[in-house]
């Protein structure tokens, strides 16, 4: 909808354009039904996450705004305390990804069995990042590590109706 606004050929009037962005932030037909499945499992997938021994505690929250950029703000699906490889307490954004189709899941099981299902500890440029995280999602996790200034992230896949966790 942003870029339907954006590129629109002829001038949109202020009330028409908060309409239209409002309609497309907050309407129910922008969830499918992956999204809604990946939703549904976010409790899950954390209860599971806060039993791993780096996990000190897990938060919920909502949107968060930058204190250094004032036009960023993102929505992480939690914030934890985590042991950073040194063993350092630091906080990290959480984000959560449901993998729903069956080549997702086949792809996330190949990977999980090829690390022999341990949680994979890598900044953005390891050479691993990017069988188990797609760009998308690297740009989501920059962006709340951006948003929150926080040097850690905690990306978890997992898929639907267990309480596997992958990070």
């Amino acid at each position: 909808m942003a870029g339907r606004i954006l590129n629109a050929t002829s001038d949109i009037e202020d009330g028409q354009m908060i309409q239209m962005l409002l309609g497309s932030w907050f309407s129910q037909t922008r969830s499918t039904e992956q999204m809604r499945i990946g939703t549904k499992n976010e409790d899950a997938v954390l209860t599971a996450f806060r039993s791993y021994n780096f996990v000190t505690d897990v938060f919920s929250c909502g949107l968060l705004e930058s204190k250094n950029v004032p036009w960023l703000a993102a929505s992480p699906d939690a914030i934890a305390i985590i042991k950073n490889p040194n063993g350092n307490k630091v906080l990290a954004p959480v984000e959560v990804k449901t993998r729903v189709s069956t080549q997702r899941i086949a792809e996330a099981e190949k990977n999980a069995a090829k690390y022999n299902n341990k949680v994979i500890i890598c900044g953005l440029h390891c050479n691993n990042v990017d069988e188990v995280m797609n760009n998308d999602h690297a740009t989501q996790i920059m962006i709340q590590m951006s948003t929150t200034s926080l040097q850690y992230a905690v990306y978890l896949a997992a898929t639907p109706g267990t309480s596997n966790t992958k990070g």
